[in-house]
């Protein structure tokens, strides 16, 4: 279509882009621009998703209120759907995000409710839990739940996956993402699982978050306290996040060379990183001769390169 009628006929189909200004190492390096989505970030593919399927099951009326906990950027897609279709829109999130993030929901109209970052779920300022109670007392509310609504996985199921692997032409290696609500990292997986199974699917994560024990021992251990990243890393596992589709989890630190140039090139929400098969293999092994790590194909993404993700930065290998 050569031009769109509304903005959110505008979310989706983000350009492809490979790195060739910062040293990748081993790979070829491409990014799928998340941040040309009309929000700014690859959650307008949530909120448009989990606000149409509410309305086709009836679960949102004309008029109503939508209500979701939020690190900022899932509410950032739900104000851009919530302001174009006419919805009251509350959000609840955690005290660390930025005061950007916060005047920004302002702007498109959303209701900030800011409660503590450093709780557990079941406390009663647990951001989920505070989501939880409201619905219960604001009549025909809705909420938007995007950590265990099937609406968020299959937004990426359906769109992100499909879309890298038509612009990479079905050559890539290994997906890299963050969770925060386990969206994006499973519905992209499952996709590209479905067409190659050789795919690696690896999730980067902060220093204390449970994810990526929980990844490689299948122990799920919280030990309390927070992180300055914001929008990845969970203290508990969600509904949405498939760990089968998760072949190996990496450190989201230290920040590199390659990760500062990322953040000044194209700052933090940017997407998808994906590293393209072409010469991969043979460039490895001319330098490690004596690895079989390509043979029994356990490449450990921290040997290529160290990844930070802040917000929307998410790694494909």
């Amino acid at each position: 279509m050569p031009y769109s009628r509304s903005v959110l006929e505008m979310i989706g189909n983000t350009p492809m882009h490979e790195i060739t200004r910062i040293d990748t190492g081993v790979c070829r390096l491409f990014v799928k621009l998340e941040n040309q989505n009309p929000g700014g970030s690859i959650k307008d593919r949530i909120g448009l998703s989990i606000i149409e399927d509410a309305e086709k099951e009836g679960q949102l009326k004309a008029g109503g209120t939508i209500i979701e906990a939020t690190a900022g950027n899932t509410g950032l897609g739900l104000a851009l759907v919530a302001a174009q279709k006419g919805y009251r829109l509350i959000l609840i999130i955690p005290d660390k995000m930025s005061a950007d993030k916060v005047r920004h929901l302002r702007a498109l109209g959303a209701e900030i409710i800011l409660t503590r970052s450093d709780v557990p779920k079941g406390h009663p300022e647990y951001y989920q839990d505070m989501a939880e109670r409201m619905v219960q007392e604001i009549p025909g509310a809705f909420w938007a739940s995007q950590f265990d609504n099937p609406a968020n996985p299959k937004a990426h199921e359906t769109g992100t996956g499909p879309e890298i692997w038509e612009q990479m032409e079905g050559n890539l290696d290994a997906f890299v993402a963050g969770v925060g609500s386990g969206g994006t990292i499973s519905g992209v997986g499952r996709f590209l699982k479905l067409k190659n199974q050789e795919i690696r699917i690896v999730v980067a994560d902060p220093e204390g978050s449970v994810v990526a024990r929980a990844v490689k021992t299948g122990e799920v251990r919280y030990e309390g306290g927070s992180w300055l990243v914001e929008g990845i890393g969970e203290d508990f596992i969600p509904d949405n996040l498939d760990l089968f589709v998760i072949d190996h989890a990496a450190p989201s630190w230290p920040v590199n060379r390659w990760v500062s140039g990322m953040i000044r090139l194209f700052q933090p929400q940017i997407a998808e990183l994906v590293i393209e098969r072409d010469a991969t293999i043979k460039r490895w092994r001319d330098g490690h001769p004596e690895s079989d790590v390509l043979e029994d194909r356990q490449l450990d993404i921290t040997s290529v390169l160290d990844i930070s993700v802040e917000d929307q930065v998410t790694a494909v290998e």
